[in-house]
């Protein structure tokens, strides 16, 4: 990869990739993103998304595989690792560290967050941001406000 290119990131709420996994092929074919990051994934065990030259990453969601859960799609060609922060409680996450030539690396997160989480889900957040000097979070925060036109505000 060409470090003066940048590095395309997407991130996007699936709502279920099953039934969804054609369109996402076709978005990456079309734009070729180095990574896509996915929140409420909702995949059973028993399917495993595939995109041809990317490697895939996922954690279901805690409750069951059926809720939640994040995914990273990473470009295989890219120097990459999988991340696990241990003791969240609160947040569905899948992370991974990207190491690019003659630069520092850098950690990329997809988050969810379930609606109605109290504010400790900040202590998960507070944890990943200290995996690394530079960090990229994406996701579903749950966060309201009526400047997003939302017709209530989260408490936090």
């Amino acid at each position: 990869m060409d470090v003066h290119s940048g590095l395309s990131i997407c991130f996007w709420n699936a709502n279920g990739l099953t039934h969804k996994i054609h369109d996402l092929r076709t978005f990456v074919d079309e734009k070729k993103p180095d990574l896509l990051l996915l929140q409420e994934t909702k995949i059973k065990n028993s399917f495993s998304p595939y995109l041809p030259n990317y490697t895939f990453y996922r954690q279901d969601g805690p409750q069951s595989p059926l809720s939640g859960g994040t995914g990273i799609f990473v470009k295989s060609n890219l120097n990459h690792v999988e991340l696990f922060v241990p003791n969240l409680n609160y947040v569905s996450n899948t992370i991974v560290k990207i190491s690019l030539a003659n630069q520092p690396s850098i950690v990329i997160a997809s988050i969810y967050v379930p609606c109605q989480v109290n504010s400790r889900f900040l202590d998960d957040l507070d944890k990943i941001l200290n995996l690394n000097n530079s960090v990229i979070m994406c996701g579903d925060f749950n966060a309201h406000h009526p400047s997003w036109n939302c017709k209530h505000m989260n408490a936090t």
